[in-house]
């Protein structure tokens, strides 16, 4: 209909003047009438039809408007709302036609300083760096997600991480920029970087490799040493796949310590050494320490990380087994050797031993001749000698004495290292009171004042000990004979599986700086016209003191007496 009404107006209008000029002649016929009324009517539905379509035309303008203005208020809205730094710039100078706020906080510029201006002029980039972003924008058509340095107005460098867009604004062309400052990130990423490559100089100093298993994934990953140390290509895997590169023997013990250090309760450390069969073939020695992290609490607690080290000390075993096989070659060479000499050590022992006593034997025969017949001559001959002559028998009698004492004591010492020992728990107080009487016998008017202390018992050969207390005892009553109120004192003490014993008394003493010479056979600090003796009786002590695992030793003041001391194991923690 409407488009009717018009076709009737177009038709309409060109002829209206036509009609004008024809009305009296029409007036004159009803056709001519109803021919007028027709076209009035169209005419009016044609004006009708005219304003309805411009009256929506205008509100369909109305429309246009207010969305066009929603869409700028909204656009206004995103733009300086964006947490994202944005800017608008032109394209053929780069000159800035709007920023938001983010972008001037960025290059650290007021608004007033930016717009118009581009960013070569403000000094947040160069030429260069501004037509080597716009080229590569006009190849693609955008650039995105592109990483970049700008220079705010404070002279610092910052990383961005930005996109660029062309569009069409303002009646020519432009670019929309967006750019995150990421130079947060990008100061830890070269931090980490920065470690990273000090973690990885210390392990190549230290010859070591890296690795991290991840309990909950059962993924392991590690270093170039690694993979070069296991034969293995990449940097990750099923740790399953790694286990089957261990020594079958080795394996249950690598599983033992891996559980017990990802132990949540108790974790323990993981060190230990294993053999691993390398893909590229062949067997290496390898030394792996490490440490797990945990996270959450109590029963929740659970490893989440298990990182470490690896080394390749398969040179360093080799080593040690060829030391080892060497060493044991150079043991059993130097025990057959120790062995050998011991054999004939021992031979030659014996042969001393026997040509000891058989020496001792022959020369107490002429000894005893001597002696019976210089006694002889002086109960039989006395009359005829003069008294030079009795006093040479007497010198040569004593001579034979004394040298009969002296093989005595030889005899025993030699017989002291083949002597079987016969271990018993000795009642010290007891011996020491039997040595003292029987040491006092025939002397009972000399007056020794004995204070003997707590002696606690100790274990050992009471023969030899009682020949250790009877030298002692000898030696205390020999040099003090010449003392005004003679002393002798006898103590004990206990400690550290030992017990001490101690014969002190007021004698004549001795000088110290000789002491270690006391316990040597024929060592004396005396003349024997002053105190008579044949130099054997320390050397007896010392013996037979070392043989019980003990030890002695004498301390002394010249004229304020001397002390002795020997300990004996205790044998009550054998």
């Amino acid at each position: 209909m409407v488009h009717l009404c018009v076709i009737g107006i177009e038709l309409f209008l060109p002829a209206a003047p036509m009609l004008a000029a024809e009305m009296p002649r029409i007036t004159r016929t009803a056709d001519t009438l109803m021919y007028v009324i027709i076209a009035l009517l169209l005419m009016l539905g044609a004006l009708a039809v005219f304003y309805a379509h411009r009256r929506a035309t205008r509100n369909a303008l109305r429309t246009l408007q207010d969305e066009l203005q929603r869409s700028e208020t909204t656009f206004s809205a995103v733009f300086h709302g964006s947490p994202i730094a944005l800017a608008i710039s032109r394209l053929s100078d780069g000159a800035f036609l709007e920023v938001n706020d983010v972008f001037l906080r960025l290059i650290e510029y007021p608004r007033e300083d930016v717009l118009g201006h581009s960013s070569v002029q403000l000094h947040v980039a160069t030429a260069e760096q501004r037509k080597e972003r716009i080229q590569s924008v006009l190849e693609h058509g955008s650039a995105r997600e592109i990483e970049f340095t700008i220079r705010a107005r404070s002279g610092a460098i910052k990383s961005v991480l930005g996109s660029i867009v062309i569009v069409d604004l303002f009646g020519e062309r432009c670019t929309i920029s967006s750019m995150i400052d990421i130079t947060a990130r990008k100061t830890a990423e070269r931090e980490a970087q920065y470690f990273d490559r000090q973690r990885q100089l210390a392990l190549d100093a230290a010859q070591m490799g890296w690795w991290h298993y991840n309990p909950i994934t059962n993924r392991s990953t590690w270093d170039t040493r690694y993979a070069e140390i296991f034969g293995v290509t990449g940097s990750e895997r099923d740790n399953d796949l790694i286990l089957k590169l261990l020594h079958p023997d080795d394996l249950p013990q690598v599983l033992k310590a891996v559980q017990a250090a990802l132990d949540p309760q108790h974790p323990a450390p993981y060190m230990i050494v294993y053999r691993v069969l390398p893909e590229t073939g062949g067997l290496r020695w390898v030394e792996a320490h490490g440490v797990a992290e945990f996270d959450g609490t109590g029963d929740t607690r659970h490893a989440v990380s298990f990182v470490g080290t690896v080394r390749d000390i398969t040179d360093r075993v080799n080593t040690e087994e060829a030391l080892l096989t060497e060493s044991t070659r150079h043991a059993e060479e130097l025990e057959r050797r120790v062995a050998e000499r011991t054999a004939q050590l021992e031979i030659a022992n014996k042969e001393l031993e026997s040509f000891a006593y058989s020496v001792s034997h022959d020369l107490r025969a002429p000894l005893r001749t001597i002696d019976g017949f210089t006694r002889m001559l002086l109960e039989d001959h006395a009359p005829k000698l003069d008294a030079e002559g009795r006093r040479i028998c007497t010198v040569i009698a004593d001579g034979a004495v004394k040298l009969g004492v002296l093989i005595d004591d030889l005899l025993a010492f030699s017989r002291l290292g083949r002597t079987e020992m016969k271990n018993s728990r000795i009642d010290m107080l007891a011996e020491v009171r039997q040595v003292f009487r029987e040491l006092m016998s025939g002397n009972e008017h000399a007056h020794v004042d004995l204070q003997l202390g707590t002696l606690l018992p100790a274990r050992g050969d009471e023969t030899m000990i009682r020949l250790v207390w009877t030298n002692l005892l000898s030696n205390a009553l020999k040099f003090t004979s010449n003392t005004h109120s003679p002393r002798i004192e006898i103590t004990g003490t206990a400690h550290d599986g030992f017990v001490e014993y101690t014969v002190r008394d007021n004698g004549a003493g001795f000088d110290a700086r000789y002491s270690d010479k006391l316990f040597g056979v024929f060592q004396r600090l005396h003349s024997v016209k002053e105190y008579p003796g044949t130099g054997v009786g320390l050397a007896i002590v010392k013996r037979i003191v070392e043989r019980h695992g003990g030890s002695v030793r004498a301390q002394s003041t010249l004229g304020a007496g001397a002390a002795f001391t020997f300990s004996l194991p205790t044998g009550e923690h054998p």
